[in-house]
């Protein structure tokens, strides 16, 4: 089925006959996730996963994360039994290693593959009621550490290529220093 999310009348179509819903949307998530709530409740569904992204509640908030908590918000606000997750940076790593933290928590990671999201999801669809009115970070343990070694290491070997350095272009560093069997030196050099 095709439809756009915007559309009340597409949601309401895509949600009718179903069990659970599942939303991994971008753009205008606040009015999205208002469609999604509203057509739930007139179809009966209670079940809402819904995939938000770390660092929404961290002050202020970046501009790019503001769709991201208005939908965690309108799901926060209804009487679904959603689960929002909330999960660090996407990888393409062939691997199912997470940990979640709850809201209000501090964020403990800066990755996750999306293997680990999907079998997390499976956990959820088969045991609702555990993560009932719950909003959850999800990443790969210890994360936060390989990147904080990451910052260290290249800043002692001035590689910087600007200051605006991301997490994402950390990581893509590390694999590139991973593949040169260098990231014993990175975790040896903190």
């Amino acid at each position: 089925m095709e439809g756009d999310a915007l559309h009340y009348s597409d949601v309401l179509e895509a949600i009718r006959g179903q069990d659970v819903v599942y939303g991994n949307l971008s753009g205008d998530l606040g009015k999205m996730a208002e469609n999604m709530v509203k057509t739930m409740y007139e179809n009966g569904v209670k079940q809402l996963i819904f995939i938000s992204s770390i660092g929404i509640y961290e002050m202020p908030l970046k501009p790019v994360l503001k769709p991201y908590r208005a939908a965690a918000d309108v799901i926060e606000n209804s009487d679904l039994d959603y689960t929002i997750l909330r999960p660090a940076w996407f990888t393409s790593d062939n691997e199912i290693d997470y940990e979640i933290t709850k809201k209000g928590e501090p964020e403990r990671g800066s990755v996750i593959s999306r293997k680990s999201i999907a079998s997390f999801i499976g956990k959820i669809i088969d045991q609702p009621s555990r993560y009932k009115r719950q909003n959850l970070g999800i990443n790969k343990p210890k994360s936060f550490e390989i990147q904080k070694c990451l910052i260290v290491w290249f800043e002692r070997r001035n590689t910087w290529s600007n200051k605006y350095i991301t997490a994402s272009n950390l990581l893509m560093m590390a694999e590139v220093q991973k593949k040169r069997h260098l990231l014993t030196d990175v975790i040896s050099a903190t």
